[in-house]
């Protein structure tokens, strides 16, 4: 049974889901080249790129199911999409945002039970479909139509599911910030970010953090999950000097953290189940993952790698498969899943330039990386999200704290506070990070650097001495560990720099000919790609 997942909103994209099986999942961003890209028409390119993928066409879908935004505007235009999708396949559902969220991350897991947190900006308002499914289902649960999504609790056991939290931003002529992730947005708005620019706020968090103490802008109340956020506390903030922005990045990272490490104790103790799962944009946040599995009574978390909008077209899609088409088979969610390219595709890309294959890419690309080289690596499928896990990466030596200033500076072309994460020998992580045998696969939580590490380890430890961890086992990715494997040999340091391929305000790349555009217009330093290797 084939279901086919979209997104309609900002990071449009689709998937498509066979007997529970990801075959395939795109961001719209990685095809189009604009950011997050957005918009209320169907992604097309992305939905089209997924039946290649899975050697399918429209008419074999079972079933289509898709999610759009909140706003209020975009209802008209919905409407216009619904009869192209029906021109498509017979059988077209809508799943709200928050649902697609929850199955996007449940059915990604391997658990057979567990909670499910939401948390981003926004889901969808209750007007229009987003109401009418509430209604089919027998949940009475929404105060008046112009409520939307604010934080949401579900319940998923196998097949099943319910819902045991909601709570609400509501529309009363203008609307009020009241969601985690407005607030996180107002924070960034304050410092002259963008409301998408969360990670940067994360990441410069630690800079303010022993500035000032921290002050409480969230109020819990007593009657079960309820609590309010008074942003105007964040507004009245200086935001002059970096100093300024750093504290307020403080604030709202220390205020969300601890409402989130407190809603998920109140969940855990109402399910009596210990595994958690996470998804919406507050998911990338992996401090505050971090300190939801070692504060909270969880014992188990899994959170999906594009927790953010580009994962609802994997959500829809796990609905369609088991909501929809009543499906019972679970598949391991795979690391990565996008096309790979063939030499002819690749040969193409690199006409023109000087190029030649590799006997040995892993042992001649650790030298190069020693020697202190930048290199744009390109390999077999794409990553979903917005994590590079070591087949769109630039890689580098993280020894040296001197790399990290490169890297900004000459590649990246981003903010110099930013940090760069390490990826690890699953079975060496413990000599140099504080883990406890658990698997790090998709850089969503952070670790301490153990402190006779930080020395070896100065272009990946962020300033509170810590770093966003990715741990590599040889059967998740060969070539990726066989070359870190490689770098160990030559260094003593089984730890790669690995942070996205892609420069600041651009997608991560997709194809061969990204890779080339972004190698030359940039200062890496050595493109590979597949078994080829080119110089500058």
């Amino acid at each position: 049974m084939l279901s086919l997942g979209i997104n309609i909103a900002h990071d449009r994209g689709a998937s498509l889901v066979k007997d529970g099986k990801v075959i395939c999942a795109i961001s719209l961003e990685r095809l189009d080249r604009v950011k997050h890209s957005s918009g209320v028409t169907l992604p097309y390119e992305a939905m089209e790129y997924c039946l290649r993928v899975g050697n399918c066409t429209y008419k074999d879908l079972n079933v289509i199911v898709f999610n759009y935004p909140h706003h209020f505007k975009a209802y008209p235009v919905i409407q216009k999409i619904k009869q192209e999708l029906y021109s498509l396949c017979s059988t077209i559902e809508f799943v709200p945002h928050h649902l697609a969220h929850a199955f996007s991350t449940f059915y990604a897991s391997s658990f057979k039970e567990a909670t499910v947190l939401i948390c981003d900006g926004a889901g969808n308002a209750y007007k229009g479909d987003a109401l009418d499914f509430w209604k089919k289902n027998n949940k009475d649960f929404f105060k008046t139509e112009i409520d939307i999504e604010a934080e949401s609790g579900y319940y998923f056991n196998n097949n099943t599911y319910d819902v045991i939290y909601k709570r609400w931003q509501t529309r009363s002529g203008k609307l009020q910030i009241l969601s985690l992730g407005r607030m996180y947005w107002e924070a960034c708005l304050k410092i002259g970010m963008n409301i998408l620019d969360g990670g940067k706020l994360m990441g410069l968090a630690p800079y303010g953090e022993k500035l000032i103490e921290p002050e409480e802008i969230i109020t819990k109340y007593r009657n079960g999950f309820d609590f309010s956020i008074d942003i105007n506390k964040i507004k009245k903030m200086p935001n002059k000097t970096f100093l300024d922005k750093a504290n307020i990045a403080w604030i709202a990272q220390y205020n969300l953290e601890e409402i989130l490490v407190w809603l998920a104790t109140i969940l855990c103790r109402q399910t009596h189940c210990k595994n958690i799962c996470l998804a919406g944009g507050i998911g990338l946040n992996s401090v505050a993952n971090e300190r939801i599995i070692k504060e909270s009574p969880f014992k188990n978390i899994f959170i999906l790698p594009a927790s953010d909008d580009a994962g609802i077209a994997l959500g829809c899609a796990y609905f369609g498969y088991y909501n929809i088409l009543k499906g019972k088979e679970r598949h391991p969610y795979p690391m990565y899943t996008g096309r790979s390219y063939n030499d002819i595709e690749i040969q193409k890309a690199l006409e023109g330039l000087n190029y030649y294959k590799s006997d040995n890419i892993s042992k001649e690309v650790a030298q190069l990386i020693t020697e202190g080289k930048i290199i744009g690596w390109h390999q077999d499928k794409s990553e979903y999200g917005a994590r590079a896990l070591g087949n769109r990466s630039i890689l580098c030596d993280p020894r040296e704290g001197k790399m990290k200033d490169i890297l900004n500076e000459k590649v990246k072309h981003r903010e110099s506070f930013r940090p760069f994460a390490p990826t690890v020998l699953y079975e060496e992580a413990d000599k140099f990070f504080s883990v406890d045998g658990s698997e790090y696969p998709y850089m969503l939580r952070i670790v301490d650097v153990l402190e006779d590490a930080k020395t070896k380890l100065q272009a990946i430890t962020h300033v509170d001495g810590t770093a966003r961890l990715q741990t590599i086992k040889r059967e998740q990715n060969p070539k990726y560990y066989d070359l870190i494997k490689e770098f160990y040999k030559l260094t003593e340091v089984p730890v790669i720099l690995n942070t996205s391929f892609n420069v600041a305000g651009e997608p991560i790349v997709e194809t061969p000919y990204d890779a080339v555009k972004c190698f030359l217009s940039t200062e890496i330093d050595v493109l590979v790609i597949g078994e080829y290797i080119i110089k500058k």
